[in-house]
């Protein structure tokens, strides 16, 4: 219930999300960029990620692990799952920015995003998914493509 004793319709709830969602839509797809594509010059990719990579890939091929579902697991468990969401979440760990409960919970909601597309299986939405896979459902498909091309 709200402030006025009236339950909250999950729908009205999406669709403001929606429209607060429309003018930050190219930031997101910018932090997907700039994580996922690596391009020459400055914003090339780090030599230690590319090692780390690297090395995941060859201890796979020696271990003779030939499922890529594992590699892609250590990958994520390796550098987003591990780094990139701490900072998305916590930004105030590295800029000096306060960060309120509206800006926390929509952190959330860009970080669970950023889960969501570098999961290897495709997840399953529905109706009764939540409102933040809900929201992004139309973009994870090209944000786990770039994830894929990535690694």
């Amino acid at each position: 219930k709200g402030m006025t004793g009236v339950k909250s319709v999950p729908e009205v709830f999406l669709t403001r999300l929606s429209a607060t969602k429309i003018p930050l839509q190219k930031f997101v797809d910018d932090l997907f960029n700039v994580i996922f594509t690596p391009n020459e010059g400055i914003a090339a990719l780090p030599p230690c990620v590319k090692y780390l990579m690297d090395f995941l890939d060859s201890e796979a091929a020696r271990l003779q692990i030939n499922d890529p579902e594992v590699v892609h697991t250590w990958k994520n468990n390796a550098l987003p799952l591990r780094y990139w969401i701490s900072i998305i979440k916590s930004p105030d760990v590295v800029f000096d920015v306060r960060k309120n409960n509206n800006i926390d919970s929509c952190l959330s909601v860009i970080a669970q995003t950023f889960i969501d597309a570098t999961y290897y299986e495709d997840m399953t939405i529905d109706k009764s998914s939540q409102s933040s896979r809900l929201l992004y459902c139309k973009e994870i498909p090209s944000y786990k493509q770039h994830v894929r091309e990535f690694y």
